[in-house]
């Protein structure tokens, strides 16, 4: 966006300085969707829609822009990108009203606030984002992984907080509770269903009086 030049004033510096801020806080504002790259650019999310992805984007899909993914009317053609994306991202962009046919282009605006206005504490939280409980690391590990490709995704998904747990999705109004239905009073959480939540008494119980029990 912006260089500074050597004998630049301190202010400009400065200015320059905060550039990557700008960067992470800039969002397209969609028009007619065709200088907008759909997965790569900043535009429905706080993020690029790839960084969401259940599974990685080819790099010829990563190139397309956003008209690419439309009708000539505005519908989204949501067949086309729903084999990636989690329902609650697709619901964003199909909430996005657009017109392929305008001669206006899509232009940037400031997202972090609803007013689309730049504020210094909006900024500030960009520079000084709450730390990550995932690291580059982690993902790194997990991709690396030496198992199926299911079993990957499913870490993928765990360490994303996308499985549909009952905490989950009481928090999005579907389910009545976010409680684990065999422990009543415990919400359902990733945790709770991956290491804390156990099977009734009678059916471990049963299980084990069966004489055909193989360890490999």
């Amino acid at each position: 966006m912006l260089e500074g030049k050597q004998g630049s004033s301190f202010t400009w510096k400065s200015i320059t300085k905060a550039n990557p801020i700008l960067r992470k806080g800039c969002a397209w504002n969609i028009s007619n969707g065709k200088n907008t790259k759909f997965w790569t650019d900043i535009w429905a999310l706080q993020v690029p829609l790839r960084d969401v992805a259940v599974s990685p984007i080819p790099e010829m899909e990563a190139q397309k822009p956003v008209a690419a993914y439309m009708n000539d009317d505005g519908q989204w053609r949501v067949e086309l990108f729903q084999q990636w994306l989690p329902t609650d991202v697709m619901d964003k962009i199909t909430a996005i009203a657009t017109d392929p046919l305008s001669t206006e282009e899509d232009r940037l605006c400031w997202q972090p606030t609803s007013t689309r206005d730049f504020t210094a504490k909006s900024a500030y939280w960009i520079a000084f984002p709450a730390p990550q409980t995932t690291d580059q690391q982690t993902w790194k590990a997990v991709w690396n992984l030496q198992v199926p490709e299911r079993v990957r995704h499913f870490i993928w998904l765990v360490l994303l907080h996308r499985i549909n747990t009952n905490k989950r999705r009481f928090e999005r109004h579907i389910a009545p509770n976010p409680f684990c239905p065999r422990c009543v009073n415990v919400p359902e959480t990733e945790l709770h269903i991956l290491r804390d939540c156990r099977p009734p008494s009678s059916i471990g119980q049963e299980r084990c009086q069966k004489k055909t029990w193989w360890i490999s």
